[in-house]
């Protein structure tokens, strides 16, 4: 039997500083993180989809063992393998796959409060040129019309990508991993704890890894707010024509250089708009009771945290 490709995951969720825990694994010496850091390569319910709208494969583009493994190929001897990619969590199949491919794997989710996560991940999308409607509270009402295949935007991946209201419910996500692995191999973190101390947390996820804990990474922003200079030019470069040609032709480690080059280029820094408090409330509403079971799936009293208990006020 072969060896098991990848030794563990960080599997979501998105904006929640997955991106940050995988510059700092990638940082120690015992570690080899991706290249891409997120191959998608376990999502395949979600390439189904993606082919099945577009008539053909044009996302979610690493589908062989050969193609998985060059992601790694920058690797040394005895370094633990892992990758990031943050939509295996929506995803109803990479749990069970990835289960299959390595049952030994360890596997990281952070969570966020889904208010905050949802208005954020629309602000990515408007970014990468995914979502063509700038208005939060229009995109959350267009939701029932995309179900149903209207209104969707030419960048979107696949269509359950725009389902808000989806995206902020983690009980059934992280229940599929739950069911998959054994509760050793499973690390739950908060984006707050995360955020609150970088070092110590950072540090817990070597120990649950087994390398290093002493190593001490470099600590800088990874993701900050950003906003495009140029719709056109950030819609161009964000084409899937564009992007796909890019990563079939270039190395892993040149594409990802490229691709941050672009993001320099194409976005400027610029606060987030603070979500309103009325929208703010509908979503606090819409995934209550969400939050409720999976405080209780993951053993942390996320009610409480996120002040959504009738005495968190």
């Amino acid at each position: 039997m072969p060896e098991p490709l990848v030794d563990f995951v960080v599997a979501g969720q998105p904006k929640s500083g997955t991106t940050a825990l995988a510059d700092f694994l990638a940082q120690h010496p015992q570690v080899c993180i991706s290249r891409p850091k997120e191959p998608e390569f376990f999502a395949t319910d979600l390439m189904r989809e993606s082919d099945a709208y577009y008539g053909s494969p044009r996302y979610l583009k690493i589908r062989t063992p050969q193609q998985y493994a060059r992601c790694f190929a920058h690797g040394e001897p005895g370094q633990l393998r892992g990758e990031a990619t943050a939509i295996y969590g929506r995803s109803r199949e990479a749990a069970g796959n990835i289960a299959a491919h390595n049952p030994a794997a360890k596997v990281i989710l952070i969570l966020r409060n889904p208010a905050d996560f949802v208005h954020s991940m629309h602000m990515q999308y408007v970014n990468s040129a995914v979502e063509d409607v700038t208005d939060f509270e229009e995109a959350l009402d267009l939701e029932p019309a995309r179900r149903e295949g209207r209104q969707l935007p030419p960048g979107v991946r696949y269509p359950s990508a725009l389902f808000y209201s989806d995206l902020g419910r983690y009980h059934d996500q992280l229940a599929r991993f739950v069911d998959a692995f054994p509760a050793d191999q499973l690390l739950f973190l908060t984006n707050d704890e995360f955020r609150g101390d970088n070092i110590g947390v950072i540090q817990r996820v070597y120990r649950f890894l087994g390398v290093d804990d002493g190593f001490v990474p470099t600590v800088g922003e990874v993701h900050g707010s950003k906003a495009p200079r140029s719709a056109r030019l950030n819609r161009l470069l964000n084409a899937p024509a564009v992007r796909n040609t890019a990563h079939r032709l270039l190395p892993g480690s040149l594409y990802v250089r490229l691709s941050r080059t672009a993001h320099a280029v194409t976005l400027r820094p610029e606060q987030r708009e603070a979500l309103d408090p009325g929208t703010r409330a509908r979503l606090d509403a819409m995934f209550a009771e969400d939050v409720a079971a999976t405080s209780e799936l993951v053993g942390v009293d996320l009610v409480r945290l996120w002040g959504l208990g009738a005495d968190s006020a």
